[in-house]
């Protein structure tokens, strides 16, 4: 059964669904070619790439958007210092060939994806993959401990961790800290940043612990589907793990299990709802980072506008892609999946919850979800006073000061998480308290 989940959208430069051909091929024919792709990339030689480029390509991708791209990528991260060999991997009737680039201020791992008649099927720009056990080796904060746990759902086992104050006085609450979409760990690496353990360690330092996992499109990988029932959904993908962490947490003998709270960043925020919902009355309060509110496809859209602008293409050619990504995406994904997104308003959901506590936090800075989102949960939650929300003028998606709209390159240079963000989650639970 072949076997699909989502990425990334915003990560997404080019990214295309392949034609399968037959005949193997030697392994350094097609790296070879990949290395001859990779040199036209550089020359910004468009019109040779979509002269050599699969069917699909071509239709999908205009010569322009080749010329463009790495003028793009040079000017949001920086000139190329050095970049690693190519090493290409069968898959199937593919081939997928990857080389590490270090830019000035950015490492993203390039994949071209090159059929068995050498021409080009896709092009795909990643962060670099970094060793997960260097970012559990990180120094802890002073007054901050942790320990190593582990959230089951069936069949499933995730890593997990368990951030307290050191010197705790008396039970404390809780926050189960839930990941945006993709294959995150239980860091939400993305670059050099790690912003759920940064989070976890700044709410360490101001009384509160929290608990984070590995999600399990990361841990499990390509055998997702195969703990998950083969079902691709909200539930699998998401829900149902936040739930028995939810659990893994009221347990520990340091929390109180009536101070528990729910903090989802991106699609965690935006599936909060929902999962406090089902964990029936046992939450606190929530607690939702960058929070989506329009409907996914609306925001994947302007998503990649966004994108497309940042390569160079005019709105013709932009919208043109945007279309054609998304038809492609849907494509790669299941249907399931599909209808359980398509049909998921967090609004509706919110808005069932209204005897429950909840701070929303949003960015200025932020292009996947913007101030938009944020007007729609001021419209939805008006008059309640038990939520609360709050604007940053100049803060990302990842809630880091920066001094313009974010790129997607700006996620791979290290900046500090804004201290406002722990502040504010600190005085909701504060305040809950005394209620």
């Amino acid at each position: 059964m072949k076997q699909h989940f989502p990425r990334r959208a915003w990560w997404l430069i080019v990214m295309i669904l392949f034609q399968l051909w037959p005949a193997p091929l030697r392994a350094d024919d097609v790296s070879r070619r990949a290395a001859r792709y990779f040199a036209w990339l550089q020359q910004s030689q468009g019109d040779s790439l979509y002269a050599h480029s699969t069917k699909q390509v071509a239709a999908s991708v205009p010569a322009a958007a080749f010329t463009q791209l790495w003028p793009t990528l040079v000017k949001q991260a920086g000139a190329l210092q050095r970049q690693t060999a190519w090493t290409c991997t069968p898959a199937g009737t593919l081939h997928q060939c990857q080389s590490t680039l270090h830019f000035e201020r950015a490492s993203l791992t390039c994949q071209l994806t090159i059929d068995d008649t050498l021409r080009l099927a896709g092009i795909f720009f990643r962060p670099a993959t970094r060793d997960t056990s260097a970012t559990s080796a990180a120094p802890l904060p002073k007054g901050v401990t942790e320990r190593e746990m582990q959230v089951t759902c069936g069949a499933v086992q995730l890593p997990a961790r368990l951030t307290l104050p050191a010197a705790l006085k008396h039970p404390c609450p809780v926050v189960v800290l839930v990941h945006g979409s993709g294959p995150n760990d239980m860091d939400g690496t993305l670059g050099e940043n790690h912003p759920l353990r940064d989070l976890a360690y700044a709410l360490a330092e101001r009384g509160i612990a929290t608990l984070r996992y590995d999600k399990r499109t990361k841990h499990y990988g390509a055998n997702f589907l195969a703990v998950s029932g083969w079902r691709m959904n909200l539930r699998t993908e998401v829900t149902d793990d936040a739930l028995a962490a939810l659990r893994v947490a009221a347990a520990q003998p340091e929390v109180d299990a009536h101070q528990l709270y729910l903090c989802g960043h991106s699609m965690g925020a935006m599936l909060a709802p929902r999962i406090v919902a089902s964990a029936q009355g046992t939450v606190a309060g929530w607690i939702g980072l960058a929070t989506p509110a329009r409907p996914f496809w609306d925001m994947l859209h302007a998503q990649l506008l966004y994108v497309g602008g940042l390569q160079g293409l005019t709105p013709t050619e932009a919208e043109t892609l945007a279309q054609q990504t998304e038809q492609k995406m849907k494509q790669g994904i299941s249907a399931e999946y599909i209808t359980d997104i398509t049909a998921y308003n967090p609004l509706t959901e919110a808005a069932q919850l209204a005897s429950i506590p909840a701070l929303l936090l949003q960015g200025g800075h932020d292009y996947q979800v913007t101030h938009e989102d944020f007007a729609l949960w001021q419209q939805t939650l008006e008059g309640r006073t038990n939520v609360t929300l709050r604007f940053f003028p100049n803060l990302d998606h990842l809630m880091r000061p920066l001094p313009q709209m974010a790129t997607p390159a700006d996620y791979q240079r290290h900046v500090p998480q804004s201290p406002e963000v722990a502040d504010a989650i600190a005085a909701f639970i504060v305040a809950n308290e005394t209620h």
